[in-house]
């Protein structure tokens, strides 16, 4: 069978931002392949962030995907935080959300005005999560993504 592919979307992302700061990546379901893109690319060069993370939304542990890579990733220096939700009939969302998860050890940690945040998945998760890390102080161009 004959399948379109494309070339790769977006510009990339200029991580020279994160340089002596907190770099946490944020994505939901399969936007992980982009990030695991830009993760590899951190670990492998001279981004000189002080610490990296991951925040992964997902609907199970059946779900992930790429686990044998977040293991490799882990084992180079990467904190994996994995976080599973899923809507309820009425709309709401069973579960924790990744980006909230982020946000809430960003506050306890004192990071947020410390920490440059590149967020793959859903428009409103991205737009949520720039507007209350704006909130609690932090830049918004200190969030970016994939559109």
């Amino acid at each position: 069978s004959a399948i379109l592919v494309s070339e790769p979307a977006g510009s990339g992302f200029d991580l020279g931002r994160a340089r002596g700061r907190h770099l946490a990546f944020v994505a939901t379901g399969t936007a992980i392949a982009p990030v695991h893109a830009g993760i590899e690319h951190a670990l492998g060069t001279d981004v000189a962030a002080l610490a990296l993370s991951l925040d992964l939304g997902l609907r199970s542990p059946g779900h992930l995907a790429s686990g044998s890579d977040l293991d490799r990733q882990r084992a180079r220096g990467l904190e994996v935080h994995l976080h599973y939700s899923e809507p309820a009939a009425d709309g709401s969302v069973v579960g924790t959300l990744a980006h909230e998860a982020l946000l809430a050890r960003l506050t306890e940690r004192g990071l947020v005005k410390d920490t440059f945040v590149v967020a793959v998945g859903q428009p409103a998760m991205v737009k949520e999560l720039r507007a209350r890390l704006v909130a609690l102080g932090g830049e918004a161009a200190d969030v970016v993504s994939n559109y």
